[in-house]
């Protein structure tokens, strides 16, 4: 559905010059099609066909790109982004990614194994317990601060494994000591329930905007925070 296209300069003797091109397709993951009564349907593509039209698409962007001389020698990397449906809360995911160093086709591509899901989990399924640790985490924050207006996180797997998780915590509390003891609360409750090794992202908002931060990054073990003073 979009293409776009960044290129990377390297220092030379005698300034600057190309080194590389980075192409990224978002493809579809849903189609429309109208049938004979007018009725509108939505079929989703399957992440093969994607990944199949994918390196269809790519082939021929990189078989154009290589006519221009001075691209002929030039790697170019594509990756492919599958966009999310349009009632799904949650991003997009990358599909695949691959590499022409010559020549006019992507060679070299690497599969990528990723989806995101909304947390909490609302309709219990076998995979559930998978999510536990964001039920926990839900439930010691709302124990303590029932009057928060919701709590709410999107998670990142790839291969299988939890690679990021970002919450999004809606307060109603303005007064710097609430914020305080929320954001406190938040920091010592996530050392105990959620995932180790992960980058975690957690933010209180209100109608005034951020309130708080509370994250690390990816192999940390203590958790930082931040207070914005308005």
């Amino acid at each position: 559905s979009q293409v776009a296209e960044k290129n990377l300069m390297v220092e030379t003797e005698e300034g600057f010059a190309l080194g590389g091109i980075v192409l990224g397709l978002a493809m579809n993951s849903t189609y429309e099609y109208t049938d004979a009564d007018g009725v509108i349907h939505e079929q989703e593509i399957s992440v093969g066909e994607m990944r199949e039209r994918g390196r269809q698409f790519a082939n021929i962007i990189v078989g154009r790109l290589r006519n221009t001389e001075e691209l002929r020698s030039v790697p170019i990397v594509v990756g492919i982004y599958r966009t999310a449906p349009s009632d799904e809360v949650v991003g997009g995911t990358y599909v695949l990614d691959g590499i022409s160093r010559e020549g006019n086709s992507v060679t070299d591509w690497t599969e990528n194994n990723e989806y995101r899901i909304a947390l909490p989990i609302i309709e219990a399924s076998d995979q559930s317990d998978q999510y536990a640790y964001f039920d926990n985490f839900n439930n010691e924050i709302i124990n303590f601060f029932p009057n928060l207006n919701g709590i709410s996180g999107e998670a990142l797997y790839i291969d299988g494994g939890l690679a990021s998780l970002n919450v999004e915590i809606v307060s109603q509390f303005y007064k710097q000591t609430e914020i305080t003891a929320l954001t406190q609360h938040i920091t010592d409750v996530s050392q105990r329930t959620l995932p180790e090794g992960v980058a975690i992202e957690i933010k209180v908002i209100s109608d005034a905007g951020v309130e708080a931060y509370v994250g690390r990054p990816a192999g940390a073990t203590q958790y930082q925070s931040h207070i914005f003073k308005k």
